[in-house]
Protein backbone atom coordinates (compact mmCIF):
# COMPACT_ATOMS: atom_id res chain seq x y z
CA UNK A 1 0.00 0.00 0.00
CA UNK A 2 1.33 3.40 -0.94
CA UNK A 3 0.18 6.48 0.95
CA UNK A 4 0.82 10.04 -0.02
CA UNK A 5 3.23 11.87 2.26
CA UNK A 6 0.54 14.07 3.86
CA UNK A 7 -1.61 11.08 4.81
CA UNK A 8 1.38 9.17 6.18
CA UNK A 9 2.42 12.15 8.31
CA UNK A 10 -1.14 12.44 9.62
CA UNK A 11 -1.06 8.75 10.58
CA UNK A 12 2.25 9.22 12.42
CA UNK A 13 0.88 12.21 14.36
CA UNK A 14 -2.31 10.37 15.27
CA UNK A 15 -0.37 7.25 16.27
CA UNK A 16 1.73 9.29 18.71
CA UNK A 17 -1.41 9.71 20.84
CA UNK A 18 -2.39 6.01 20.71
CA UNK A 19 0.81 3.94 20.49
CA UNK A 20 -0.46 1.07 22.64
CA UNK A 21 -3.97 1.10 21.22
CA UNK A 22 -5.36 3.11 24.13
CA UNK A 23 -6.14 6.61 22.95
CA UNK A 24 -5.99 9.41 25.48
CA UNK A 25 -9.12 11.17 24.29
CA UNK A 26 -12.22 10.41 22.26
CA UNK A 27 -10.96 12.85 19.62
CA UNK A 28 -7.74 10.82 19.23
CA UNK A 29 -9.76 7.62 18.83
CA UNK A 30 -12.06 9.25 16.27
CA UNK A 31 -9.04 10.55 14.32
CA UNK A 32 -7.44 7.10 14.16
CA UNK A 33 -10.72 5.50 13.03
CA UNK A 34 -11.30 8.21 10.42
CA UNK A 35 -7.80 7.69 9.00
CA UNK A 36 -8.29 3.93 8.95
CA UNK A 37 -11.61 4.32 7.14
CA UNK A 38 -10.00 6.61 4.57
CA UNK A 39 -6.98 4.38 3.94
CA UNK A 40 -8.72 1.00 3.96
CA UNK A 41 -12.06 2.20 2.53
CA UNK A 42 -13.99 0.92 5.55
CA UNK A 43 -16.93 2.53 7.29
CA UNK A 44 -16.44 2.09 11.04
CA UNK A 45 -18.29 4.64 13.15
CA UNK A 46 -15.95 6.92 15.07
CA UNK A 47 -17.95 6.19 18.21
CA UNK A 48 -17.60 2.40 17.99
CA UNK A 49 -16.68 0.38 21.05
CA UNK A 50 -16.68 -2.93 19.16
CA UNK A 51 -13.47 -4.63 20.26
CA UNK A 52 -13.04 -6.52 16.97
CA UNK A 53 -13.48 -3.27 15.02
CA UNK A 54 -11.04 -1.35 17.19
CA UNK A 55 -8.55 -4.22 16.99
CA UNK A 56 -8.73 -4.10 13.18
CA UNK A 57 -8.14 -0.33 13.26
CA UNK A 58 -5.21 -0.72 15.66
CA UNK A 59 -3.55 -3.47 13.62
CA UNK A 60 -4.11 -1.62 10.33
CA UNK A 61 -2.56 1.63 11.56
CA UNK A 62 0.24 -0.23 13.35
CA UNK A 63 1.09 -2.04 10.10
CA UNK A 64 1.44 1.31 8.32
CA UNK A 65 3.72 2.66 11.07
CA UNK A 66 5.89 -0.47 11.12
CA UNK A 67 6.28 -0.66 7.35
CA UNK A 68 6.82 3.06 6.88
CA UNK A 69 4.43 3.02 3.93
CA UNK A 70 4.88 6.31 2.19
Amino acid sequence: MVLDKATYEEVVKAWANCPSGNCKTHEDKARIITLYNKIYKENYRTTTNCSACLNAVYKGIKKIIENGST
